[in-house]
């Protein structure tokens, strides 16, 4: 649509009514040449998308240019009658020029918004759009420009996200006639879908632009782009789908005042500021580890990239052509420094590919998927027919000739799409030469002047890449005369007495290295063995006996065994889900649909699916207690998502602007009990049936042991009894059948048996061999990993708890006072609370447990390579300190020597499962419901580290938390209880299930008044 209605004068587009499903777009434009062809140069204006956008009046200069453009949906098939008049209404009318306020007018009338302002009058702040005007100098200091007004560096995450369909170019005008802008920018952007271009020129200009690189995903750094006709262009373009915060940045220009480096290998950029291949490069003038060959003959190397990987979604080319050749030839020989390490694809699939090209021709090599040999049949010369089964791809030949290259044109181009696994893929390393052709035709290499084949391919004299055949090994000798033979003998013989004295020489010192690395090893081993506190190793399987079940028959335990039934399978999954429109299911990842497609059932994430299942319970809860209709009312609706409404009576969902609704879906998954071929096989001539605690430990809990377990002791009785917590299962199935087993006679509704902690006999355990404290070293690390924290007073007996009292004034003391009563606030908390007393808790028994847990847990992040860095980072993930527990003085020290067992840890709450409850605000844990007060009404709550892992939410009187994998039933390791107003990143309520997932650090004591 071409609308001339002012020649040569301002032309607003005043936007009435915009409603465009995602993938059609409205795109703006004007013509600055006031040609008004359709041909002529334009400046983009904005690019329209959505539902009734929040948008200014769009102003240009000459004539406006509407395109609308849609793609292949008929959105009229979604039934929604409220929206079959999708379109748009735009109106188009003079302006008075110069109507900009505080900010300054251009030559033509337009007003000048800088990089984070909009519209014609620059009054649009909520996002970038369309074309903005950026006049940079060296002198003047640098120019903001930001996706949206809001958004700056160092906040971007915690922004609104920037809208679909954005099309926005930053032109910035190097007006000192600079050689470059200076582009200093921190962005995050949806991964190898929305992209920060960087160009050198105008998109305006005859001329056009050239791509210098794109950037995407989350990073910052400081890029030097080329000016073009003194301009350089900055475009954010995003897709249809997926959102995150944007950029924000600033421009200035600069002069070359500084020579140019010579980058390294990979790097690339005007001063090698990028660590990776960018659109267009240079060739590398040394060679890699090529260098046996002719640098008269080196075209140069190609490195794609550092050590980040290779870049996503981009193309990057290098010219082959600025080096003549020699002589005449059209063929090349490309010998790889490194493996090529792309993502593997199908031969016909589009994906990661290196392409050789020039106007004779191309030559694509590729990482082919495969899973044997068979798979990589030779079909391409560059393969190796092998099947690398790890990489899952042909394995490429380190070296191979490509003929008919026409070198005038010839170029290495690397096309990557996204990374469709999120890996990490080296890229390419390679040197590229001239290869002669062979002096004696295509005779074997051999027959050349010197040649011989390395990794296949010929190199004739003076390290020539040359084309003669490669089969077999080195030259031929034909006579040999006697003189010859008897020095070839005197030479054979001196050299195996050589290398007789040579390999015993090389058996001692490895011996003795051996020696050394087993001595060194012992040293280890003992020093681990120092570090931990009372560890001993379980000799046997055994089995407590429950009181009630003392007068049960023994004599046919493996019936026992086969008949008896699970104690506590997980009871439920839920699932919530909405009605999708069937013609658009394609859409969806195959993981969010739920059965089968045809009944178009998609789940909701995990977040909103949380958010409905606790707003239903508590309808559910209101509607069973029979409340009024007008009061259950208050319960009826959720609202997962803005503008939708989810009534739970007619299991509907509403979008509120248009009426339109759509079913909803509770799914309820019953998780069944183990069958019986599921359970593990227990040997019952190995197991020890125990007797009958001592009558005052007698409402504690009890632990199964399973030979080569480790446990860590924290208290010992003189009767035999000891109370430990396990540090190593050796099988945590056979545990939790002996667990099962133990308590089937049990008349209690719980029985107090557990796999992880608990008293049992110490003589059914022995000190732990050498192999199993390398076990458990490798699982936990060096011995300094068990050492106490930094900020501990002296540990003067490990098996002693140490209390130590904190002075009001001590940074420690204020640190966590300042977080408790942070939370301790009005609505939640309305009562004035006198801090008496803190202490810090030292045991150090307890402490390794915790510790040896938090290793376990992120093991499965980190995996056995783990560096400083990725243990942080999954710490960082997976602990939360500090999370309070409110307590009572009885079971506070309890809890202080023995660490938070359920059986005295979960009386006052089961709604989110019977485990051990934490809060994340003090808040809840200091009222007297769980900081119960003592006679003189002082009240007790503990500060936790916790590694709360990998969590689901909490199902009532649950014994333990959900499925995590089915395939081998293991569990999630905790589970989570959300109030209004949290989220699932962000829960008010934490519970855990295993002893050694918290550690009581202070204990505070406090009166409320």
């Amino acid at each position: 649509m071409l609308v001339d209605y002012n020649k040569g004068r301002q032309v607003p587009a005043t936007r009435n009514l915009v409603r465009v499903w995602s993938g059609d777009v409205i795109r703006v434009y004007s013509d600055p040449t006031s040609r008004c062809t359709e041909d002529s140069p334009r400046v983009l204006l904005g690019q329209v998308a959505g539902l009734d956008p929040s948008l200014p009046t769009l102003g240009g200069v000459g004539c406006i240019i509407i395109e609308f453009v849609t793609d292949g949906n008929e959105e009229r098939s979604y039934g929604d009658a409220a929206n079959l008049g999708d379109g748009f209404v735009a109106q188009v009318g003079r302006f008075a020029p110069c109507s900009c306020g505080e900010f300054p007018c251009s030559t033509t009338g337009m007003c000048q918004c800088g990089g984070v302002r909009w519209g014609w009058d620059c009054s649009f702040t909520d996002h970038c759009l369309g074309t903005s005007h950026i006049v940079v100098t060296a002198t003047g200091g640098p120019q903001r420009i930001a996706s949206s007004y809001a958004v700056r560096s160092g906040l971007l995450r915690s922004l609104q996200p920037y809208p679909n369909g954005l099309d926005c170019h930053f032109e910035i005008n190097v007006a000192d006639g600079g050689d470059y802008v200076v582009f200093e920018v921190e962005y995050d952007l949806e991964t190898s879908f929305d992209f920060l271009e960087l160009y050198s020129g105008s998109f305006r200009s005859e001329s056009g632009v050239i791509l210098y690189t794109a950037l995407t995903g989350s990073s910052s750094g400081r890029y030097y782009i080329p000016a073009n006709d003194d301009f350089v262009t900055i475009r954010l373009a995003t897709d249809s789908r997926g959102r995150r915060a944007g950029f924000s940045g600033t421009v200035k220009s600069d002069s070359f005042d500084r020579p140019q480096p010579t980058c390294d290998p990979g790097a690339s950029g005007l001063f090698c500021e990028i660590p990776h291949c960018i659109a267009q490069n240079s060739v590398v003038k040394r060679m890699g580890s090529t260098s046996n060959l002719n640098p008269s003959y080196h075209i140069g190397r190609v490195v794609s990239n550092m050590n980040e990987g290779v870049p996503v979604s981009s193309t990057c080319a290098w010219p082959l052509s600025d080096v003549q050749p020699p002589y005449s030839t059209s063929d090349i020989r490309l010998v790889f420094n490194h493996p090529l390490d792309l993502e593997p694809r199908l031969d016909l699939a589009p994906g990661d590919k290196l392409v050789v090209q020039s106007n004779a021709g191309s030559v694509e090599i590729f990482a082919e998927t495969c899973s044997s040999d068979e798979d990589c049949g030779g079909v391409h010369g560059w393969q190796t027919g092998t099947c690398d089964v790890d990489r899952g791809s042909c394995t490429v030949k380190t070296a191979f000739d490509i003929s008919s290259i026409d070198y005038g044109s010839a170029q290495a181009v690397l096309v990557t799409d996204r990374s469709d696994k999120d890996q990490i893929f080296g890229g390419i390393d390679f040197d590229a030469f001239f290869v002669q052709s062979c002096p004696m035709g295509l005779e074997p290499c051999e027959m050349a002047d010197d040649g011989k084949c390395v990794d296949g391919f010929c190199i004739c004299g003076g390290g020539i890449p040359c084309s003669c055949r490669c089969e077999g090994g080195g030259g031929i000798i034909s006579e040999l005369d006697a003189g010859m033979i008897v020095g070839i003998v005197a030479g054979l013989l001196v050299t195996f007495l050589s290398i007789l004295w040579w390999y015993r020489r090389r058996k001692i010192q490895r011996s003795r290295a051996q020696k050394a690395i087993i001595a060194q090893k012992e040293e280890e081993l003992d020093a681990f063995r120092n570090s931990v506190v009372g560890m001993r190793t379980a000799a046997t399987h055994y089995m407590p006996k429950m009181a009630s079940s003392q007068e049960s028959s023994t004599s046919n335990d493996n019936e026992l065994v086969h008949t008896t039934t699970p104690l506590q399978p997980p009871s439920q999954r839920i699932q919530w889900c909405w009605k999708e429109t069937s013609h658009m299911m394609t859409i969806h990842p195959a993981d969010m649909i739920v059965g089968d497609p045809v009944d178009c059932w998609i789940k909701y994430d995990l977040q909103k699916s949380m958010e409905l299942e606790n707003a239903f319970q508590l309808y559910s809860k209101m509607h069973f207690q029979q409340y009024s209709k007008i009061s259950l009312t208050k319960y009826r609706y959720a609202y997962p998502i803005p503008g939708y409404k989810v009534d739970f009576q007619d299991m509907i969902q509403t979008k509120e602007e248009t009426g339109f609704q759509r079913e909803v879906l509770r799914l309820v998954e019953i998780v069944g009990p183990m069958q019986q071929s599921e359970r593990k096989e227990i040997d019952w001539g190995e197991v020890e049936i125990g007797g009958l605690l001592p009558e005052e430990i007698s409402s504690e809990p009890q632990m199964v042991l399973v030979k080569g377990d480790v446990v860590q002791i924290s208290s010992q009785r003189q009767d035999g009894w000891a109370f430990g917590t396990k540090l190593h299962h050796e099988d945590e199935e056979v545990a939790r059948e002996l667990v099962r087993i133990s308590s089937k006679d049990s008349h209690e509704a719980e029985p107090n048996i557990f796999t992880d902690t608990g008293w049992f006999p110490i003589d059914l355990t022995e000190i732990p061999t050498g192999e199993e404290l390398s076990l458990l070293q490798k699982k936990v690390g060096d011995s300094g990993s068990l050492d106490p924290p930094p900020y501990w007073d002296a540990v003067n007996d490990p098996s002693v708890v140490q209390r130590t009292r904190l002075g009001r004034h001590d940074d420690e003391y204020q640190s966590l006072i300042k977080a408790f009563e942070s939370t301790l606030k009005p609505p939640k908390f309305s009562k004035k609370v006198s801090i008496l007393n803190v202490e810090r808790i030292q045991n150090l028994a307890m402490w390794q447990s915790y510790v040896v847990k938090r290793r376990t847990i992120c093991f499965r992040e980190t995996g056995p390579d783990a560096t400083s860095s990725t243990e942080a980072r999954a710490i960082e993930r997976f602990e939360r300190h500090w999370l309070w527990h409110g307590t009572n003085a009885e079971v506070m020290d309890k809890i202080i020597q023995q660490g938070f067992n359920r059986s005295f840890c979960g009386k006052n709450a089961t709604v989110y499962g019977k485990g051990v409850y934490f809060a994340r605000d003090a808040s809840y844990s200091a009222w007297p419901t769980y900081s119960v007060p003592d006679k003189r009404g002082h009240q007790y709550i503990i500060a936790c580290r916790v590694i709360v892992g990998e969590y689901c939410p909490g199902v009532q009187d649950a014994l333990t938390p959900d499925i995590r994998d089915p395939s081998n039933h293991t569990l999630y390791d905790s589970t989570i209880g959300l109030l209004p107003g949290d989220t699932p990143d962000n829960p008010s309520i934490y519970v855990t299930y295993h002893d050694a997932q918290a550690y009581p650090e202070y204990l505070i004591e406090f009166k409320a008044t």
